[in-house]
């Protein structure tokens, strides 16, 4: 069975002041990390409404990981989002569809790529141009515009973990992972939340025990 986690992160410090704003549930996920949820929690990639408000009065980093499709997060500070970012394990298959939706806008693009008696060829012939036009560098730094590394300094995280995570998250390095699900895990890892797994919350038994 694949892995669902949907849920709000904030230092354990924090813990008192998400308490006041009527959490389904708050609990310490570690030493450093605290976990919450909110009615608005559902398993999705999109900021819940009541997490946004919440992040008015604290830094709050809403992470989700979909192990079949990918994994991503939002750092929120005062009820805006500061720093996006979204790995989709079918980016490339995203990206062609794109690619061939804006190129035949007449046609359906489904049909193009996976129906019609020509589709392989036409596929690869798409694939080849559109890695032309674009390569998989731009590609990828078009995915990390949203990002903004340096907005993890919210947590207080050390000078060695802000500096791994400027090579986690480096355009290079990401277009050349032998291992794309590796990465959620070397996030994870970095920032120290190695629990935040199978977390979500129609699973708050787990937790609230």
């Amino acid at each position: 069975m694949s892995e669902f986690t949907a849920g709000s992160l904030i230092r354990n410090s924090y813990r008192d002041t998400v308490q006041k704003h009527n959490p389904l549930l708050v609990e310490e996920l570690n030493e450093q990390w605290a976990v919450f949820f909110t009615s608005g929690t559902g398993v999705s990639e999109i900021v819940p409404t009541d997490v946004t408000g919440i992040s008015q009065h604290l830094p709050v980093l809403y992470f989700y990981n979909f192990e079949d499709h990918g994994w991503g997060f939002t750092l929120l500070h005062q009820g805006e989002a500061v720093s996006t970012f979204d790995f989709s394990y079918e980016q490339e298959e995203v990206d062609l569809m794109n690619y061939v939706r804006d190129k035949f806008p007449d046609q359906d693009e489904v049909e193009l790529l996976y129906i019609s008696p020509d589709s392989e060829s036409f596929r690869a012939s798409m694939i080849m141009e559109m890695e032309q036009q674009r390569s998989g560098i731009d590609r990828v730094q078009a995915m990390l515009r949203q990002l903004d590394v340096e907005a993890f300094k919210l947590f207080e995280l050390s000078t060695e973990e802000m500096e791994q995570l400027r090579h986690l998250f480096d355009a290079e390095t990401i277009a050349q992972l032998k291992r794309r699900h590796a990465m959620v895990d070397d996030f994870k890892t970095i920032l120290g939340i190695e629990e935040m797994s199978w977390l979500r919350a129609d699973r708050l038994e787990q937790l609230d025990s």
